[in-house]
C-alpha cells in the first residue's frame, strides 16, 4: 500500500540487508510517477548501485545537462551542508511569505550513521580537524535532536516525507540487556519519527 506522505520514516537493520536498496526503490518508484526525490549520499557509495538499478538507462538523474531530470543526488556527511541544502533547495513560498509545496516529494538521508560535523574534517597531513581521540561522545546525538527540532515541520508545510536510512550498533554499556543494539544518532530520530521500519 505504499507509504504515507508527510512522515519521517525510519529504516535500519545491521549492515548488508539490503536498506539502500528498498529505499531506491521506492524513490525508482516515485520518480517513474512524476515524483523529485532528492538522496543526500552521505556514504558515497550509491553510484553503481543507481546505475544497476536502471537510474540512468531510464533517465531519471538531474544533471546540470537535464536539470527537469527528478531524481537528485548529492553526496556529503556534513550536518551543515545539508542544512544549507534543505535550507535553499526545499522551500517554496506564495506571494505572501507562506510556505507552499516543495518541487520535492522525499528527501533521503543515507545513512545517519555517516553524519559529522564539519570541525571533524581534516586531511591527512594537516592540522584541522578534530583528531580521533578528542572526538566529543554524544556530538552527534545532539545535531540530530536540533536537525529534527529544525526540519520536521518541514514535512507538513511542503507535503513532503524525510526517509532516513540508519545502522543498528551495540551497545557495550547495556551488554547484560537482552537487546542491547540500538540506532546510531541518539534518542532524537527515534523520538521524532512517525514510521520505523527494521529489516530483519
Amino acid at each position: 500500500g505504499g507509504l504515507p506522505m508527510c512522515k519521517m520514516i525510519e529504516i535500519f537493520s545491521e549492515s548488508g540487508y539490503g536498506k539502500t536498496t528498498v529505499v531506491l526503490s521506492i524513490c525508482k518508484n516515485l520518480c517513474r510517477n512524476g515524483h523529485k526525490v532528492l538522496y543526500i549520499d552521505a556514504e558515497g557509495s550509491i553510484d553503481q548501485l543507481v546505475e544497476s538499478m536502471g537510474f540512468y538507462k531510464e533517465g531519471l538523474v538531474w544533471s546540470p545537462e537535464y536539470p527537469d531530470r527528478p531524481f537528485t543526488i548529492i553526496q556529503t556527511s556534513y550536518f551543515e551542508d545539508i542544512e544549507e541544502i534543505l535550507e535553499t533547495t526545499i522551500p517554496k513560498f506564495d506571494d505572501k511569505g507562506y510556505p507552499v509545496d516543495s518541487d520535492f516529494r522525499l528527501v533521503v538521508i543515507d545513512s545517519v550513521a555517516m553524519l559529522a560535523p564539519k570541525e571533524y574534517k581534516g586531511d591527512v597531513g594537516e592540522k584541522d580537524g578534530i583528531s580521533i581521540a578528542s572526538n566529543k561522545p554524544g556530538v552527534i546525538a545532539k545535531l540530530m535532536t536540533a536537525f529534527c527540532k529544525k526540519f520536521n515541520g518541514y514535512k507538513t508545510a511542503y507535503n513532503m516525507s524525510f526517509f532516513f536510512i540508519n545502522q543498528l550498533r551495540e551497545d557495550l554499556s547495556m551488554s547484560f540487556v537482552k537487546d542491547q543494539n540500538k540506532t546510531t544518532g541518539g534518542k532524537a530520530l527515534l523520538y521524532a519519527e512517525d514510521i520505523r521500519l527494521k529489516l530483519v
